[in-house]
């Protein structure tokens, strides 16, 4: 990233809907331990070059030119790694201790907290993502004018979308979550999940697909939720695996569901 001056000017207050490109009655989603003894949220990254907000805030018609905000995003997830506890330290190491140094009070990395980005799009197909340290990615409401793309990646660190806003469709196809992973609230015109697996708890509560939701061959190891949701296209679960409960209660399908030679093999959860 260019230098800066000082750290984005970005605030996210769930009492102001303006601040996450809600409306007035819009549910926030956000894990309220995020939040500071304000209750709001301050970015932590550093202001884009002759501008207030980070490169991740700023709207995408004034991000720089010449920017690859994906390969900025990987990087800044990317960017803490535990050391080797078997390894003795060095001098090499030191910058490295001052990142770990670096945790929230909650004992978070601020470096892996995104809440009310603004994106054209997020591609990041095929990526390894969050690496290191057991800390969450915060993509809680973003804004997204395009698709957001996880296909054939891989999450290694708990991954939260919660109210995210996106404009075109959400592909998770062959991806590997190894982590919890949080949908909820989430908007999106539709969402791919073909022969993807969730390792931890997947949660899709309250969120609406206008369009398609597809499934097909996915596996989820642990506790998944679909409660609340509206799908207005047809939704396909076709040979999935439910290894431990599915919740689909209050679930509105507009439009066909089908659960052909779908493996239950728990209750679904109360």
């Amino acid at each position: 990233m260019n230098e800066s001056e000082g750290s984005c000017q970005y605030v996210f207050d769930p009492d102001k809907p303006q601040t996450w490109g809600g409306k007035d009655g819009d549910k926030c989603h956000i894990d309220e331990d995020v939040l500071n003894e304000d209750g709001v949220w301050s970015c932590p990254h550093d202001q884009a070059e002759d501008a207030e907000l980070c490169v991740f805030h700023l709207p995408p018609d004034e991000k720089p030119k010449g920017i690859d905000l994906n390969k900025e995003l990987v990087n800044e997830v990317n960017s803490v790694t535990a050391p080797d506890p078997e390894q003795e330290s060095t001098e090499s190491d030191k910058g490295l201790n001052e990142k770990i140094a670096q945790r929230d009070k909650a004992g978070r990395f601020p470096e892996r907290q995104f809440i009310g980005g603004r994106f054209s799009e997020l591609s990041l197909s095929g990526e390894q993502l969050g690496n290191g340290p057991d800390a969450d990615i915060y993509l809680s409401h973003i804004q997204v004018d395009g698709d957001i793309s996880l296909t054939g990646g891989t999450v290694s660190a708990h991954v939260r979308f919660q109210g995210a806003h996106v404009d075109g469709s959400v592909s998770v196809s062959e991806a590997i979550f190894e982590k919890e992973a949080y949908f909820d609230g989430l908007i999106a015109t539709g969402i791919y999940g073909k022969n993807s697996r969730f390792e931890r708890h997947a949660i899709f509560s309250e969120m609406t697909c206008e369009g398609t939701l597809n499934f097909t061959e996915a596996v989820f190891e642990h506790t998944t939720l679909f409660s609340g949701s509206e799908i207005g296209g047809i939704t396909r679960f076709t040979r999935a695996k439910f290894e431990s409960g599915v919740g689909f209660g209050r679930t509105v399908f507009q439009n066909q569901a089908i659960f052909h030679k779908t493996v239950f093999e728990t209750e679904a959860p109360p």
